[in-house]
């Protein structure tokens, strides 16, 4: 078994080229047998959780599920389901139906962005959501490329300079490596509340939105919040580290 592995090449192959060499062993395209793909993927893992990776199902295809390592302890187990983000003020979104946890936008629809494709263990790079961006809105490269670009700045708020100049820099620092970087999601929305804050009582959740979002590799998530002294004073505006106060709002968020 050695010396196969070895004339494979697998011994001196990068960690991700070896991980996607053992998703394509569990899938339905080797194994047409769910069982077997279950028994298989709890083989491989017993050895993949020492080194802190774990084949899980993160989707399904044809009736079969689809295995994807993730890194276990470092990021986000659950597999993104939403991304509703670029909008600078709160929109009126609802469930269409709970079931197949669809969204509609009820009105500004132009407001905001949802992304609807799933995204893998690689995260979501720039270039897949331009991809994403020129099927909603036919062009070339170029046109697609600036467009979206307008399009995630002008979401930012006006009275937060700060906010427009970190993502400007993103782009003027890594240039032509950007297609290949993580997306950098401005105003991106963590959930509904039919309810105001005064009617949830204690069980109120404040934090509507993230200022911006990068979806890395393997369930990874950079959470970047620049846009208030709320995110790290106490209730007498002094810096605190361990202060979850929510006294004002965040930027870009009403209600």
């Amino acid at each position: 078994m050695d010396h196969l592995f070895e004339e494979l090449g697998a011994y001196a192959c990068s960690d991700r080229r070896s991980l996607l060499c053992l998703e394509g062993l569990v899938s339905s395209d080797v194994r047409p047998d769910v069982e077997e793909q279950r028994k298989f993927a709890n083989v491989l893992n017993s050895p993949l959780q020492q080194c802190q990776n774990e084949l899980q199902i993160t989707g399904d295809e044809g009736g079969y599920p689809v295995y994807t390592a993730v890194a276990v302890g470092k990021g986000v187990k659950a597999s993104v389901k939403n991304l509703i983000f670029a909008s600078p003020h709160k929109s009126d979104m609802r469930f269409r139906d709970a079931i197949n946890n669809d969204f509609e936008v009820v009105a500004n629809q132009d407001q905001v962005l949802i992304y609807d494709r799933p995204t893998g263990s690689g995260g979501l790079a720039w270039q897949e959501l331009q991809d994403w961006w020129a099927e909603k809105h036919p062009s070339d490269v170029e046109t697609a490329k600036r467009t979206l670009y307008f399009r995630l700045r002008d979401s930012l708020p006006e009275n937060s300079p700060p906010e427009k100049l970190l993502f400007e820099s993103y782009f003027r620092r890594y240039t032509d490596a950007i297609p290949a970087l993580p997306a950098l999601l401005p105003e991106v929305w963590l959930y509904l509340n039919p309810k105001t804050a005064p009617d949830r009582g204690n069980d109120a959740l404040l934090s509507f939105h993230m200022v911006f979002l990068m979806p890395l590799q393997n369930g990874v998530r950079i959470v970047i919040e620049m846009d208030g002294k709320h995110h790290y004073s106490d209730s007498s505006e002094r810096g605190d580290p361990k202060s979850t106060r929510t006294w004002s709002q965040p930027t870009g968020i009403s209600g």
